[in-house]
């Protein structure tokens, strides 16, 4: 099997399919070192008895091998980074679907209940903390290894009515990037918000304290997070947070399961608590990181620097938009129905 996997691995890197016989010997002394090849008990005198007995592979007239369906070399070389990726090891390459949901199948889950903060650091309330280190990032044709160097605490749950009333209270709905930090005009945003101004206060109304903020721009969520001690997560950071290291589609896994989060699947029609799906949490124990509603990030969609991205899906998209890899944006001065934030903290 090992030798499966670091056959796959030097195939995958060197873009191949196929390989020679010959091409192989030589790769063999190139790629593989004394130690692997003894562990292996690879020589080039019984390559080809060893390739040729092996029913993953196959061999054409003209000696080019191949494995025998492009899955096997897809599951070997998951196998190989399953090892790899929670011991920080892995070259940081750009890989596939199919090698992806491999991935997260073979990891081991027990990575998740070993994650502590380092020594003396301690776990702010209503957070967790999610380790530096490599995991899997992005979707379709940008799947890649990457890696946080540093970790960091994230809230558990979108930045609620309630908390962000306190906000308010304390320091007033400033105008900031051309437009107020929470939009409180007119029917439909009162409506929709449940926040209110009664005797020059702001004041959530009876039963939707937590019910996750709405109709904040990028620039309230920002200053929020700065009163509150805290900051944005950048975009890597909250793909770690509500997916992992292992690549997995949706926080709890890699089938999508309209019993877990609010989204358009669900028929519910609007937010909802933000502790109403505890079975849909992230390996790290992050809740509501797919749907329900988008969350902004401190993140640039693109160099033109235009758009702000947004996370988790909402409500109102469908079961797609709620993929951990999912990447919607918006303009910072955008306030609307859909939208709120969760805020992260340095260590330090």
């Amino acid at each position: 099997m090992l030798f499966m996997e670091e056959l796959a691995y030097w195939m995958f890197i060197q873009g191949k399919d196929r390989s020679h016989f010959n091409t192989l010997r030589d790769a063999i002394d190139r790629y593989f070192d004394k130690e692997t090849k003894e562990i292996l008990r690879l020589s080039i005198d019984n390559l080809d008895y060893q390739i040729r007995n092996c029913s993953f592979l196959s061999r054409d007239a003209q000696g080019y091998y191949a494995f025998a369906h492009r899955s096997f070399m897809e599951y070997f070389i998951a196998r190989r980074l399953s090892r790899e990726i929670p011991a920080n090891d892995a070259q940081e390459i750009k890989i596939n679907d199919e090698i992806a949901l491999f991935v997260s199948e073979l990891i081991d889950l027990s990575v998740y209940q070993r994650v502590e903060p380092p020594p003396g650091v301690k776990v702010p309330h209503n957070m967790v903390y999610i380790p530096p280190g490599q995991f899997i990032m992005g979707e379709k044709d940008d799947i890649r290894i990457t890696r946080l160097d540093t970790g960091f605490f994230i809230d558990r749950y979108p930045v609620t009515n309630a908390q962000f009333c306190k906000f308010l209270n304390e320091q007033g709905n400033c105008d900031e990037g051309g437009v107020e930090w929470l939009d409180l005009k007119g029917k439909f945003q009162n409506e929709r918000c449940h926040i209110q101004i009664k005797q020059g206060r702001f004041v959530v109304e009876p039963g939707f304290e937590e019910y996750p903020v709405i109709y904040v721009s990028w620039y309230g969520a920002k200053a929020y997070a700065e009163w509150a001690g805290k900051r944005l997560p950048t975009e890597q950071e909250w793909e770690k947070a509500a997916r992992g290291i292992d690549g997995r589609v949706y926080p709890w896994g890699n089938g999508f399961e309209e019993t877990l989060c609010n989204t358009e699947e669900s028929k519910i029609g609007k937010t909802t608590p933000v502790n109403s799906y505890p079975s849909g949490i992230s390996p790290y124990g992050c809740m509501d990181m797919a749907g329900n509603v988008w969350e902004w990030t401190d993140s640039w969609y693109d160099e033109d620097r235009t758009y702000k991205v947004l996370r988790g899906g909402s409500w109102f998209v469908l079961l797609v938009g709620a993929r951990c890899s999912y990447r919607g944006r918006d303009y910072p001065d955008i306030r609307n129905f859909l939208i709120g934030f969760r805020c992260a903290r340095d260590l330090k």
